[in-house]
């Protein structure tokens, strides 16, 4: 990793390099509605790695899952498995 972008991981820790080279929010993607599964004690101190989108936004776990975050984040619309179904209007 070159020295300019191991400084921006040191002060971004949610900086992670991606497999593409480039650098990146590294982190799953969850609408806020999930927050709260996520809030609860885990005897530890787990670091879960995710991020939360809010009521503006649709988060498609079925499209783009493979991709970085898990999921596929639009401005609204409906959580379909088809893609078509799920492209921004």
């Amino acid at each position: 990793m070159e020295p300019a972008d191991q400084d921006r991981c040191d002060a971004d820790p949610m900086l992670r390099m991606l497999d593409s080279g480039e650098l990146g929010d590294g982190r799953l993607v969850f609408h806020e509605s999930a927050k709260s599964a996520f809030n609860v004690s885990s005897g530890g101190n787990v670091n879960r790695n995710v991020r939360f989108v809010d009521d503006l936004q649709t988060v498609n776990h079925f499209v783009e899952a493979h991709a970085v975050g898990g999921a596929k984040v639009l401005m609204g619309g409906p959580i379909e498995p088809d893609p078509q179904k799920s492209a921004p209007s």
